[in-house]
């Protein structure tokens, strides 16, 4: 599974990630905003670390939403071929939920850093849309320890959502909706995020 740790101009862990797209030259990781957002500021690039620490690439912030906590990292990937996550098709069903789920990403334990993503499990318990933003976002009860912050949540080996954080003590998420959304206006529109994602690796976007 192709979930990355993030690091700034030093070794500083910023937060998680995950492929979302890869053609074998150019790879494109999905995290929060907030994760990259003071490199981006500072003009700084972003170490994307691959499990056990190695390989490690430079990447570019290349597109980001501040209202939408999203952002998408692009770097070369030097022949590596990484296997990117899938997204879901989910429901706005209410009486679906709650969805048990899967956090993946770093964290910083107590004896040190993370080289590989811990999985903490958890529930979706329904999705609402934010009034100021229109972002489709989901609340949950699963666990998320700093450093998790822009890891994918899983279900059914497929991704439902990227970990925002949380407010007022509720797990929040951007869901597969919100993400769409964004990469609508990022990309011109597709009818699937795969779809999406390969136009923003294109040149020129």
């Amino acid at each position: 599974m192709s979930v990355v740790m993030l690091q700034g101009g030093s070794p500083e862990h910023l937060g998680s990630g995950f492929v979302a797209y890869c053609n074998g030259c150019s790879c494109l990781v999905m995290t929060s905003y907030h994760v990259v957002e003071s490199a981006f500021t500072n003009g700084l690039m972003v170490t994307v670390i691959f499990p056990g620490g190695q390989p490690r690439f430079q990447a570019d912030v290349q597109n980001l939403s501040e209202p939408g906590d999203l952002a998408i990292l692009q770097f070369n990937c030097e022949g590596h071929m990484f296997e990117p996550l899938l997204f879901a098709e989910i429901s706005t069903n209410r009486d679906l939920f709650p969805w048990t789920v899967y956090l993946h990403g770093y964290y910083n334990g107590k004896r040190g850093q993370l080289i590989r993503p811990s999985t903490l499990p958890g529930q979706i318990d329904g999705m609402y849309v934010n009034q100021e933003t229109g972002v489709h976002m989901l609340y949950a009860n699963y666990t998320s320890n700093p450093g998790m912050s822009g890891g994918p949540i899983i279900m059914g080996g497929r991704v439902v959502g990227v970990n925002k954080g949380s407010e007022a003590g509720t797990r929040l998420a951007v869901s597969v909706l919100g993400v769409h959304t964004m990469l609508e206006d990022w990309a011109g529109g597709a009818e699937t995020i795969a779809e999406m994602l390969e136009m923003l690796e294109r040149p020129g976007y």
